[in-house]
């Protein structure tokens, strides 16, 4: 994510030529990230092991595919949408 995209988040609701809303994933995604630094979890470590995921994601590893997969379809079958502000 680009910071361009972060300052977005961060604007005024009110500025439409600015604000871009955060989606429900991100903000999931952003409150996880806090928790786990918040937690003291968040090192050098788990870092690199997060590189070596997009790494295989970006790689196109096939077991990484298939958990994608795998979590898709839960999402399409748990009733959720991904703007849980009914926008």
């Amino acid at each position: 994510m680009s910071q361009a995209t972060v300052r977005s988040w961060l604007a005024d609701p009110d500025d439409e030529t600015t604000y871009r809303r955060m989606t429900r994933g991100t903000r999931r995604l952003l409150a996880t990230v806090v928790l786990l630094d918040g937690a003291g979890l968040l090192d050098d470590k788990f870092v690199a092991a997060i590189d070596t995921f997009d790494r295989l994601l970006n790689e196109g590893d096939a077991r990484l595919d298939r958990a994608l997969q795998v979590l898709q379809a839960a999402e399409l079958t748990d009733g959720e949408t991904e703007d849980e502000d009914g926008g």
